[in-house]
């Protein structure tokens, strides 16, 4: 971005004043010839000033003079060429005879010639519509698209170039070519090299450019230079020489313009086709007019209207293929300026005519008015004619003061509705700013604030479109929002735009950020950051405007205070948002969490020889730790009663365990089988949970029908887990089968921490740990290798604990360590608890051990003991332990304390 980029003024100042310095001189200098001049025209012949051109009517034909006539002296000054004799005439003052010495027809005859105030001649008129088209051509492109580099370049080109088409019929330049084309012509052929796009041939057209600088400037000092080398001594030999540079010049040009257009795209040569053919009828029309004006001594009129084929050909070019994306604000801008001055133009007229007709109405008798201190006195013209004249022109002045305000009025009206028309009216930003900041102000979605922020925008700026794009969690913008021309924006990469304008600090053209197709297709004209303490909320995109004017301080101020606030509206709705899903996801994670606890075992089960005791904490409100209790499948009792056969079915207590009884008197039967089991899934949070509800229904379906070792069902839940499982999860598990009746546990472990058994009479603590890996790791073949199975023989107080890491890795705030150290004394201390006890015991210790830290994983912790059996149950499926075997415990050192 460069400096006319960022403050268009600048650049609308600078064309203003290359307008001025290059156009109005011109302008001036031709005025400034024909001030004097009476309507002849001179040229050198044989060393002689012969008169070429006079019109019919003019000073030179009243005073009898002829063309062909033979100029000798001015005044009584002789004179060496024409310039020589135009300095002379122009001492001359308005009004003043002078008299010209002439050769006619052979004889020598003096001529009085009046010097008239002004001449103009036709030629000249044309010549400066051709030159003021390209001007207002040059102004128009300038102010349309200041922030446009390409479009700068062709305006300032334009503008250079305007001042030749006030020189070329002109016969006092003597064949010169003009400064304004040697530079001009290189500059719009440069512009145009982007025009409708960048051509596939660039780089070789610059070099062809250049060499179109190069030859203009060389042209320019060559011109320079040559009246210093030959002086004044020959004018005609000045003139051949400027004729000469000026052609091999045009010859050059016309060869490189040629050159580029070749190695054009064939769009870019279609575009830039009747732009060749304007200058195609400048050059044919030049042509004719110096043919007829050089060879048969007239000039036609006709043929220099040929000269608005160049401007006109690069307009319409300009609007059909929309370059530099001006089009539209040509068509519509245009329409209303020429509506609006012709309107101007109509009303001076109407008004003065209307002037005129009053002032030349017949009032009667004058009537005059006279103001004293203490008087005021009405005279007639019969009275008093000086007064009544006085008199006369106050009413004059009163009708033409009442006709003023009546032409404002009307004036006021019809620019009402032509602003109307044209999308043009004036708006109060200070109260459309006002009203916006309620909007911004209620609490509402994203969605809804970014709706209602477009709406109101694109109201009250009369805008064609407005898209509002936000932040995401991707490093890139969304759209919220998008209507009129700017709803093809979803297409857009919203990465690509993020790093585009991420680093934006205030409003810019989208010209200079680099449009896409689809910003370009959608008229963005300019990107407005939202910032929030420097950092990027999103953006606005801005459509043209309907009036299709250029954006103005006052809307780039108006947008870029609403702009803070919204960043302000659209964080305090993110952060609404943000609460509200909190609030949501809150209730969901309660109710996966009452879902959870449903899951697992409610009470525990009546197990005979057995007292056990659970303990479940998740970390929060859903958990990834798991246990569960699982008793023999149900099954018929037989009982004999009065000699008749009876049938019980083995039934839910509604706790967990399980109750069997006759339904007859009362006696119960209780199972002297148990499956424990204790898992951690990898992770935390619903994920985790969600999985190891998924494990628990694999086990629960494997042991519906019968009960199946430990090893057995942890390899069976593996293979079925792996199957179907994400690879990046897995669930460690300890499976634990207490069989009261023979006083054994059979043990296997997937990975999980070792059990820890408490032996009564040796008052003893062993940490049990057979080997396996974690399920969801393996397949299948290397987890079934590493599984092992230990048979454990226990007697009566014997105290098994089945944990999570949660347990032993609970910190306190110095991030101390619960530590398994801890949990074996307490074991060893509460031998002579019961389970719920101990349980209890183990559990506020960990509180108290904990204190304000943050629980940071799952516990969970169950205590099963063993207790005397008055009459044990058998077991008939003995194969449940076949190919069980033991394994070497691990010993630990005892710790025991006398009971209390």
């Amino acid at each position: 971005m460069n400096l006319f980029s960022k403050y268009p003024v600048f650049f609308k100042i600078m064309l203003v004043s290359v307008a001025v310095i290059v156009f109005i001189p011109r302008v001036q200098n031709r005025l400034g010839q024909a001030r004097t001049t009476d309507e002849n025209e001179f040229k050198n012949r044989n060393n002689r000033v012969v008169i070429t051109s006079i019109e019919r009517g003019g000073a030179s034909d009243r005073a009898g003079l002829e063309v062909g006539d033979t100029i000798l002296s001015i005044n009584g000054s002789t004179f060496n060429g024409v310039l020589q004799a135009d300095s002379i005439l122009r001492a001359a003052e308005p009004g003043q005879n002078i008299d010209y010495v002439v050769t006619q027809h052979g004889r020598t005859r003096t001529a009085k010639v009046q010097v008239v105030r002004l001449s103009i001649g036709l030629p000249f008129i044309v010549q400066a519509l051709v030159g003021l088209s390209m001007m207002v051509l040059a102004l128009f492109v300038g102010f349309s698209r200041p922030e446009n580099k390409h479009a700068r370049l062709l305006a300032f080109g334009l503008a250079v170039l305007a001042p030749f088409f006030l020189l070329t019929v002109a016969p006092e330049l003597n064949g010169r070519v003009s400064y304004s084309l040697a530079f001009g012509l290189p500059m719009v052929m440069h512009a145009m090299l982007y025009f409708p796009h960048a051509s596939a041939a660039l780089f070789r057209q610059r070099k062809l450019i250049t060499y179109a600088y190069i030859g203009g400037a060389l042209t320019v000092v060559a011109q320079a230079a040559m009246p210093l080398l030959i002086g004044d001594r020959s004018g005609s030999q000045l003139n051949q020489w400027w004729a000469a540079s000026s052609v091999a010049y045009t010859v050059f040009i016309t060869i490189c313009s040629l050159l580029i257009q070749r190695k054009h795209d064939k769009d870019v040569a279609d575009a830039q086709k009747w732009i060749g053919v304007g200058y195609g009828f400048f050059g044919t029309g030049v042509g004719l007019v110096f043919g007829l004006q050089y060879v048969l001594r007239e000039q036609s009129l006709f043929f220099a209207a040929l000269f608005f084929a160049v401007p006109a050909s690069y307009l319409y070019s300009i609007i059909k293929h929309r370059a530099f994306g001006i089009s539209r604000v040509i068509r519509r801008s245009f329409s209303y300026s020429v509506i609006n001055s012709l309107m101007i133009a109509a009303g001076v007229f109407v008004f003065l005519n209307v002037l005129a007709l009053a002032v030349q109405l017949d009032y009667g008798e004058p009537v005059g008015v006279r103001f004293t201190p203490v008087s005021i006195e009405f005279f007639t013209a019969k009275e008093n004619t000086s007064v009544a004249r006085d008199g006369e022109r106050l009413i004059f002045l009163v009708i033409g003061a009442m006709l003023f305000m009546i032409a404002r009025i009307i004036k006021k009206y019809l620019q009402q509705q032509l602003d109307k028309r044209f999308d043009r009216q004036g708006y109060d930003y200070k109260t459309a700013l006002s009203e916006l900041s309620g909007v911004l102000a209620q609490t509402l979605t994203t969605e809804s604030l970014a709706e209602n922020i477009a709406t109101d925008v694109r109201k009250f700026m009369r805008l064609k479109g407005i898209a509002i794009f936000l932040r995401d969690d991707d490093d890139g913008y969304k759209q919220v929002a998008a209507t009129g021309c700017c709803v093809t924006l979803a297409r857009i990469s919203s990465r690509e735009l993020f790093n585009r304008t991420s680093e934006l600090v205030s409003p810019l053209p989208a010209s200079d950020v680099g449009m896409d197709a689809e910003m370009d297709k959608a008229d963005v004209q300019f990107i407005v950051p939202m910032l929030l303490n420097l950092r990027p909320v999103g953006i606005l995109l801005l459509g043209e405007k309907l009036s299709e004017e250029i954006y103005k301080k006052p809307d780039l101020d108006f947008i870029e205070s609403l702009a803070r606030q919204a960043a302000i509206a659209f964080e305090n709705a993110r952060l609404n948002e943000d609460a509200r899903q909190k609030r949501q996801l809150k209730r969901e994670l309660e109710f996966a969490s009452q879902v959870q606890r449903e899951l697992l075992p409610q009470q525990m089960p009546v197990v005979a020889g057995l007292d056990v005791a659970s303990l479940y904490n998740s970390a929060g409100d859903v958990g990834g730790d798991y246990y569960d209790f699982i008793l023999p499948p149900a099954k018929k009792i037989e009982t004999a009663k009065n000699g008749s056969s009876e049938t019980a079915l083995v039934k839910k207590n509604g706790s967990g365990g399980m109750n069997a009884s006759n339904g007859l008197d009362g006696e119960k039967e209780l199972p002297s089988q148990v499956t424990v089991l204790v898992g951690d899934v990898s992770g935390k949070g619903i994920s985790a949970a969600m999985y190891m509800s998924r494990v628990q229904g694999v086990i629960r379906s494997l042991t519906k029908e019968e009960l199946i070792s430990p090893k057995s069902l942890l390899e069976k839940t593996n293979a079925i887990v792996f199957s179907s499982g994400a690879r990046e999860v897995y669930v460690t598990l300890i499976c634990g089968r207490f069989d009261a009746a023979s006083k054994t546990l059979t043990l296997a472990r997937a990975g999980h921490l070792p059990l820890l058994w408490y032996q009564a009479a040796k008052k003893s603590l062993r940490l049990v740990r057979p080997q396996g890996m974690g399920i969801g790791l393996d397949k299948g073949e290397r987890f079934n290798a590493a599984m092992q199975e230990s048979l454990l023989h226990y007697g009566d107080g014997d105290i098994f604990i089945f944990l999570s890491d949660g347990v032993t890795e609970a910190m306190s705030i110095s991030r101390e360590e619960f530590g398994m150290a801890r949990l074996e004394t307490l074991v060893a201390d509460g031998a002579m608890l019961t389970a719920k006890e101990l349980l209890q015991k183990i559990e506020n210790e960990i509180i108290d051990f904990v204190g304000n830290a943050e629980q940071h994983d799952d516990i969970t912790l169950l205590v099963v003991k063993a207790e005397p059996v008055a009459v044990q149950t058998s077991v008939k499926d003995e194969s449940l332990r076949t190919g069980a075997k033991s394994i070497p415990l691990e010993p630990t050192p005892a710790r025991v304390k006398e009971n209390v």
